[in-house]
């Protein structure tokens, strides 16, 4: 930004945003510094005045690591198509009166925010904090032919685990259109399990 056509008047900061719905004023406010007007997209979950004050927001060492977190949880729950009801400072009291922050992570035995159930938004009435195991025991994973990626329906299994034994586990694999491995897995009975 040219600071010294600012200084002249030459150039004026825009007004500031109305929303065409509502035509409220959205409040745009620096979270480092707290300046009134903010120079960054409104696209942008968090908004600072300046990269001074993005930088000095990002390098403090308490909330430094803990922003990037957010952001990067975010944009997991963005990609997923989850809606996020959560600003960095509501999200951050959340982990810090749990007493779990330090050991956040997603192997095992670490703590992770999770949705009750794992549906609905990630919002303060709908999540808590458990560990990854507990969170990965309620997880509601398709199976089957209801998996998406499912090459194969009951039926199909049904005959692969009666030929299994009489037939090559390449011709198999060949004649249904799925590897090696995904016969002796189904003819094992380490896949599909729920089909006798």
């Amino acid at each position: 930004m040219n600071y010294d056509l600012l200084n002249r008047g030459l150039f004026q900061k825009e007004p500031p945003i109305m929303s065409k719905e509502k035509k409220v004023r959205r409040e745009l406010v620096c979270e480092h510094c707290g300046e009134d007007y903010v120079y960054h997209s409104i696209k942008r979950i968090m908004r600072f005045c300046s990269r001074r004050c993005f930088n000095l927001a990002h390098a403090d060492p308490e909330t430094g690591i803990a922003r990037k977190a957010y952001f990067d949880h975010f944009r997991s729950a963005k990609s997923r198509g989850i809606p996020w009801h959560f600003t960095f400072e509501t999200w951050w009291k959340i982990w810090q009166e749990s007493g779990r922050w330090a050991q956040r992570g997603n192997l095992k035995g670490h703590f992770v925010m999770a949705r009750r159930g794992d549906v609905g938004p990630y919002s303060i009435e709908n999540i808590r904090i458990v560990t990854t195991e507990k969170n990965l025991a309620e997880r509601k994973m398709p199976s089957g032919e209801n998996a998406s990626w499912s090459k194969l329906n009951t039926a199909q299994v049904i005959e692969i685990r009666k030929l299994y034994k009489t037939t090559p586990r390449r011709v198999i694999a060949t004649r249904f259109g799925i590897d090696y491995a995904s016969v002796v897995r189904i003819g094992r009975h380490e896949s599909w399990k729920h089909i006798p």
